[in-house]
């Protein structure tokens, strides 16, 4: 990947089950991002068209890359926290749901990204009053 474009990575989810899921779609939520001046995204939620996946079978992977939806070189960006979000209707039961990974980035004094994956909060239910990323 490109490794002057900060977010130039790839992320492939899998349909690990033993039955299809039906509307995947996959969203990045921005918690923050910060460039080197300061400024930066706060609260916004990421998705494109080309990341309606559709219907997965069981084995089926998708692959994706936000590169294109976050313009920060990555010589400007000094922390991120953001998630990847994969939203999808289940056979059983047939309403959405959500799994969520949390991801919290940041650029080290030598100019070295540091990424980690931290356990994310968002709920397998976003249909029920009150849930959140």
């Amino acid at each position: 990947m490109n490794p002057n474009q900060f977010m130039s990575k790839y992320v492939t989810i899998t349909n690990d089950g033993v039955l299809p899921v039906f509307g995947v779609r996959c969203l990045l939520p921005v918690n923050k991002l910060t460039d080197k001046s300061g400024g930066g995204l706060e609260f916004l939620s990421i998705e494109s068209p080309d990341w309606h996946i559709g219907t997965m079978f069981p084995g089926d992977s998708y692959t994706f890359s936000p590169e294109h939806r976050f313009d920060f070189a990555s010589s400007e960006v000094q922390a991120a926290d953001f998630g990847i979000a994969i939203s999808y209707i289940p056979v059983l039961p047939p309403v959405r749901m959500l799994k969520c990974t949390h991801i919290v980035v940041y650029q080290s004094s030598d100019g070295q990204e540091h990424w980690f994956q931290t356990p994310a909060s968002c709920s397998s239910f976003p249909w029920l009053p009150g849930w959140h990323f």
